[in-house]
C-alpha cells in the first residue's frame, strides 16, 4: 500500500526494476521551473532553481539580482524600457 503522503501528485513517480526483477515505484519531488521574465517570458539567469519553500533559507542577495527590477524582468526588457524613458523625456 502506498503511504498517504505519496498519494498526491506533488511527487514524480519513477518505475524502477530491482536486481531481483521486482517492479517498484520511487517517489521524487518535482523539479521546479526556471523563473521567467514578466514581459518577454525569457528565463531569468542568476536566480537559484529551488522549490518555493526553500527560498526562506536564502539571504536576500541570493534571492534577487542586484539591479532595478532584478529577478522580475530580463535585462533586455529593462534596457529597452530605460531607452524609451530617456527618449521620451528629450
Amino acid at each position: 500500500m502506498t503511504a498517504p503522503r505519496h498519494r498526491s501528485r506533488s511527487y514524480r513517480r519513477e518505475k524502477i526494476t530491482t536486481p531481483g526483477h521486482n517492479k517498484v515505484v520511487h517517489y521524487h519531488r518535482k523539479k521546479p521551473t526556471n523563473a521567467k521574465c514578466g514581459v518577454s517570458g525569457d528565463k531569468l539567469t542568476g536566480l537559484p532553481l529551488l522549490r518555493s519553500s526553500y527560498y526562506s533559507r536564502l539571504s536576500k542577495s541570493q534571492k534577487t539580482i542586484n539591479r532595478k527590477y532584478g529577478g522580475v524582468y530580463s535585462p533586455k526588457v529593462v534596457r529597452s524600457a530605460l531607452k524609451k524613458a530617456i527618449w521620451h523625456n528629450q
